[in-house]
């Protein structure tokens, strides 16, 4: 499973669609960062998912397109539409990035040395990409297709680096997140995990303290939620409504957090009435 850094929301299903595959399918030393911008031409462009794999980054695009796309020059003609491709754009983002991280370490030479390629996923099943000159096939792949497309080095120029991911913490910078270790523990807003008590599939009950009193301040229960915010927005609100109800059961127990799966806050929520009820549960940490 790859591991997934979010800098921005995933804004329509198609992204959350890719991510959620792409997450789950992808070895575990793929790295996957959504929902970011670069610099080209001084104008910020969007892109919606970044992929690193060990062997170069992909730039891409995910698209929700249904029925036949056929490709004529730079246009993608549906049986709706007509607009241009993607993929110049796209190129153009990869460059940017390409420079940014050169930019955040000038004296190492091997940067230069990384592949950032570029790709339009298709995201609905039933798409047919037909390309007659071969123009643009060998960068558009339907989602279902795309495990073999991230991880097929021999499409990467021979030259280039073949470990890109030790230079995660570089590229995660350059993109404005750093991917670096975290110096404390599991943090849900100013309350910091010192035990974990239980963990199962709905939930994970904690032990936590106060950051700003620290561990000598006592311990407080309190249980973090879990939901999966790459599900499309309809599965994602009864998910909600769900968790809004265990959690006007447990508020009287104790305080009550719910939160990604990948660690994004979903929904925080506590009281001085729940806070002061399990300050007389707490443990006093005498170390």
């Amino acid at each position: 499973m790859a591991q997934v850094f979010a800098i921005g929301d995933a804004v329509n299903d198609e992204e959350r669609k890719a991510i959620a595959w792409l997450k789950e399918k992808l070895p575990d030393d793929y790295f996957i960062i959504h929902s970011f911008e670069v610099e080209q031409y001084d104008q910020l462009s969007e892109v919606d998912i970044c992929v690193v794999a060990p062997h170069a980054i992909y730039l891409v695009d995910a698209k929700g397109i249904h029925g036949q796309v056929e490709v004529d020059g730079t246009m993608w003609h549906t049986a709706h539409n007509s607009y241009r491709s993607p993929l110049p754009k796209l190129r153009g983002n990869a460059k940017s990035l390409s420079g940014l991280i050169c930019k955040q370490n000038r004296a190492n030479r091997d940067l230069k040395n990384i592949y950032v390629d570029t790709a339009v996923v298709l995201t609905i099943d039933d798409c047919e990409f037909k390309d007659p000159e071969d123009r643009e096939r060998g960068h558009v792949v339907a989602l279902k297709n795309s495990t073999r497309f991230f991880t097929d080095s021999a499409r990467i120029p021979e030259r280039f680096e073949c470990n890109v991911t030790k230079y995660i913490q570089i590229i995660a910078e350059a993109l404005g997140k750093s991917a670096k270790k975290r110096s404390h523990g599991v943090r849900f807003g100013n309350w910091e995990v010192a035990e974990t008590l239980v963990d199962n599939q709905y939930f994970t009950e904690y032990r936590v303290f106060n950051i700003t009193a620290g561990r000598k301040g006592g311990t407080v229960l309190a249980k973090a939620y879990k939901a999966d915010p790459y599900l499309p927005d309809e599965e994602r609100s009864k998910q909600k409504r769900l968790i809004e109800k265990r959690l006007s059961c447990d508020r009287k127990n104790a305080l009550a957090l719910c939160h990604y799966w990948c660690e994004r806050l979903f929904c925080y929520r506590s009281s001085r009435q729940v806070f002061a009820t399990n300050r007389r549960h707490s443990r006093r940490n005498t170390q």
